[in-house]
Order: C-alpha cells, then structure tokens, then sequence
C-alpha cells in the first residue's frame, strides 16, 4: 500500500467517523430565538476524553441541508458571565453526583439518562425562589475565572437552598483545585441564563421535558 493510499484511507474512516458521530438537527424556537438542536453524542468532551487542561471541544454541526455540515471549535466553559445572564444568587455551593444516580432524572422525558460528560444539575425541591426543572443557570467560580451552563433537570433530596449537584464534569471545570476529589465548592455565583443557541441533546438533554 503506497503512502498516498494509506493517507486516502485515514482520511476516509475520518470522514465516516465524523458522520457516525453527527446526528439529524432541527431549528426550534424557544421563547421567540432561533435554537439549533443537535446531538454530539458525546456531550462535554474534555470529559469524556479525559483530556484533562485540554478544555476545547469539537462539536459537529450539521448544515441548513444534510449534505452540509460545519466543525465549530468551542469551550464548555466561559471566564466570566454572558452579557444577557442575570445575577441571581451568591454564596452557592456545588457538589457532583455520578453513573446510576443520574438515571431518570425527576424532570427527563423518561426516554434519557445524563451521563457524567453532560451538564446538568439537581436542586432541593423546596428551595424559595431557586431554579427549576428544565432552567438554565450558570455558575461562577471567581477564583478560578470560570462560569459554566447547566441546566436543571433533576431534584437532589440531601440539598437545601443555595446548593446545585452536578455531574462530574461540571464540577470539575468548576472547582478551585479542578479535581473531583474537593467534593464540595463553595461561594460560587448563580446567574439566571438563557437557553443556549446551540443546544447539544449530549449536555443538555431533551428540548422538551416531562412537565
């Protein structure tokens, strides 16, 4: 096999690597904006990955037609709020949950579990004037420069007021030491976010959820 041939091949079980990997997408309108909805299927990358500092991740994107598609580079976190976020709590505490205990969630549409490479988040069903199921947040660690999108879709029996679970992958890109093993972070800010332009069906689940 000449090199040129073996470079030809590479290249081919890439691009059919690509396409196993891109899903059907839709536009949908959320609150009057334009929202495309895809499924990376793999959700947060670095995660998945174990990339460890390596906080890019690809997301594939598919074109206006399904003969069409863009690759866009993008973080799964942010170092400071988005210009349309609103402040709504301080003093939040974060801690994670993994594996089993994100299955059907109390507010998934009962067909998807999250995994530990999505961004979600569980709270206190008591919790006055918290976020609800189906809710965007965004949480910031100011000491490490760092805000990321999560989205509430489940309810976490051992919190009180002013404390979101996450998954594993959430909480890492959030914590001071950026390990799992800090377990819980504290003094964090909670902001009121929008729903994302591109939602990911791997991070963020279903558009629709359970009511």
């Amino acid at each position: 096999m000449t090199r040129f041939t073996q470079i030809a091949l590479f290249a081919l079980v890439a691009l059919s690597a690509l396409f196993s990997v891109v899903r059907a997408d839709e536009e949908v309108q959320i609150d009057g904006k334009t929202v495309k909805v895809f499924d990376s299927g793999v959700g947060d990358q670095d995660y998945a990955k174990g990339a460890g500092e390596s906080h890019d991740s690809f997301k594939f994107l598919a074109g206006k037609t399904n003969h069409r598609m863009a690759i866009n580079r993008v973080k799964h976190y942010t170092v400071k709020p988005d210009a349309t976020d609103k402040f709504w709590k301080d003093n939040i505490k974060i801690t994670w949950y993994a594996s089993n205990d994100l299955k059907a969630p109390a507010c998934g549409d009962g067909t998807w579990d999250p995994e530990n490479s999505s961004h979600i988040g569980a709270t206190s069903v008591g919790w006055t004037n918290g976020p609800k199921c189906g809710e965007f947040v965004r949480l910031c660690n100011s000491k490490v420069s760092r805000c990321v999108h999560v989205r509430i879709v489940d309810q976490c029996a051992g919190c009180n007021d002013d404390h979101v679970d996450l998954t594993k992958s959430a909480f890492q890109k959030l914590a001071t030491t950026g390990s799992l093993e800090e377990g819980i972070t504290t003094h964090l800010k909670m902001y009121r976010s929008e729903v994302p332009d591109l939602w990911d069906k791997a991070l963020f689940g279903p558009v629709k959820l359970r009511n």
